[in-house]
């Protein structure tokens, strides 16, 4: 299927290798079905490596010159799974895109598919932050027009679970609706955070062989919107009341924000440590 899809991708191309105009939507289509199929591929046959597109060539290359041709609105998905294509390959054309100026489409197909790096282990420092970017942009706080639906809340929740270390099936990580499988999702990113967070006390990462640890503080900031949309069932009431007060606690330093921003930002890193820390003990009281 993948060849068959290159195959089609390449009917779109004129005689000097670029796309034709009226063939762009055509083309389009194409890239973003074989970037799907491919992550899926890498996946299914992991741990073994190999070249899936073209024979004698090197599917890293090949998926480059794509991205070379392709519309600005599929060159995050491809230069996604280029990254998953090889291990030790850094395209000088991966880059960390503004999502706030991708359609929504783009964020959803990262989240389902930013967890193959993960499982795989293709994942450096820039994939960590492009994950909790799209992570932060699907569960933005909700407004009259925008409530995130089952399925995007649970493709975030399995993507922050294998960034801090929960183990899945490979056919659950593949399926393409996990809405079922919320509840689950929701408990095992609970119980894998907490162990995570306090694998590295007071951010001391020396011991944080696995890099877990240092996930699970940088996913602070979007954790508590995590656990609003979805929190787990083990309790829930204690967790939710210790997370609200939390919040209440944090609107009452924002305005030393303006003044300096790390103070901030420190507090709330200190305060949702502590949060999770206390949730099994006590309820913070205000």
């Amino acid at each position: 299927m993948l060849h068959q899809l290159y195959d089609i991708y390449t009917s779109c191309l004129d005689f000097q290798k670029e796309i034709v105009p009226s063939l762009k939507e055509k083309a389009s289509a194409c890239t973003m079905a074989l970037s799907h199929l491919y992550c899926g591929r890498v996946l299914q046959e992991y741990p073994i490596h190999g070249e899936f597109l073209i024979q004698e060539s090197r599917d890293f290359e090949v998926l480059e010159q794509m991205w070379l041709k392709c519309a600005a609105k599929d060159r995050q998905v491809l230069a996604t799974a280029a990254k998953l294509s090889s291990a030790g390959n850094d395209p000088l054309w991966w880059f960390d895109s503004c999502l706030q100026a991708r359609p929504d489409s783009v964020p959803e197909w990262l989240s389902h598919f930013l967890p193959y790096h993960f499982v795989t282990g293709r994942v450096d420092e820039k994939v960590e932050n492009l994950a909790i970017a799209v992570i932060s942009k699907l569960l933005s706080s909700p407004s009259s027009t925008f409530s995130p639906s089952t399925q995007i809340i649970a493709n975030c929740t399995l993507l922050a679970s294998v960034m801090v270390g929960v183990r899945f099936d490979k056919k659950d990580i593949g399926r393409i609706d996990k809405s079922s499988a919320l509840p689950q999702l929701a408990e095992s990113l609970w119980v894998q955070f907490q162990k995570a967070l306090w694998a590295c006390d007071g951010g001391n990462f020396d011991r944080d062989s696995t890099g877990d640890g240092c996930r699970a503080w940088k996913l602070l900031g979007v954790i508590c919107r995590m656990l609003e949309l979805a929190p787990p069932s083990t309790h829930s009431f204690q967790l939710m009341r210790n997370l609200d007060a939390g919040k209440k606690f944090y609107s009452r330093v924002r305005p030393s924000e303006q003044r300096d921003p790390s103070v901030s930002w420190a507090t709330l890193q200190n305060l949702l440590h502590f949060t999770f820390a206390c949730c099994q003990s006590i309820p913070i009281l205000f």
